[in-house]
């Protein structure tokens, strides 16, 4: 209504005298909270007060009290907000409808792999992923026109529960397989090292001594 070309159906800004969003932390980017604040920014007259309010004012991808400031204050800007204010008064009240949340940390010990549903399930995707990968390797060790050239040992799959050796293994056939020339030959079994590592990497952690949650 604020950009209608009608001007029976169109509202303007100085017809406001309060905009209260509620969820502001959405007042960003596309968001339409952002767009029509940014039309209250561009207008020349009289603007209107505004309110935003929120119960979880996030701090965006920010990993410090500075970069953690800065995403609030760039909120502010965006509804054109001069103060930050909470609850001050009635606090009793307020915590008989918002308690707060009581944070625990409980150690919790993970199951030994016959016992693992997930750990099993891992590894038979690993097996057959290397299955698949396998028949390719093996023409590396056979001359070809890859311009490389490896030994039967080197394309073998350590058990993936021998942690460094099985790493180093796949990390070692990937760094080879970037030095192939032929890029349709090296691509599927490039992708399947890849999935590799990182189903490595979750069994390592269901296979830690101990997690907490």
């Amino acid at each position: 209504m604020l950009k209608s070309v009608r001007q029976d159906e169109r509202v303007y800004v100085c017809d406001f005298s309060l905009l209260i969003f509620d969820e502001v932390h959405h007042c960003a980017k596309e968001h339409p909270y952002n767009i029509l604040m940014q039309i209250v920014h561009d207008y020349q007259g009289p603007k209107p007060q505004t309110m935003g309010l929120t119960a979880s004012l996030g701090v965006g991808m920010a990993t410090s009290d500075e970069s953690g400031m800065a995403s609030i204050y760039e909120l502010m800007a965006n509804i054109g907000a001069t103060s930050l204010a909470s609850v001050k008064r009635h606090l009793d009240i307020l915590e008989q409808y918002v308690p707060k949340p009581v944070d625990m940390t409980r150690k919790v010990d993970r199951p030994p792999m016959d016992k693992s549903p997930f750990l099993r399930t891992l590894m038979t995707i690993m097996g057959k992923i290397q299955n698949d990968v396998e028949p390719k390797l093996k023409t590396l060790t056979q001359d070809n026109s890859t311009g490389c050239k490896l030994s039967k040992e080197e394309i073998r799959f350590e058990d993936p529960l021998s942690t460094e050796k099985y790493i180093q293994k796949v990390n070692t056939l990937a760094t080879t397989l970037a030095k192939v020339y032929n890029g349709d030959f090296k691509f599927e079994p490039s992708i399947a090292l890849e999935y590799l590592g990182q189903d490595f990497e979750m069994a390592q952690a269901t296979t830690s001594e101990g997690a907490r949650l």
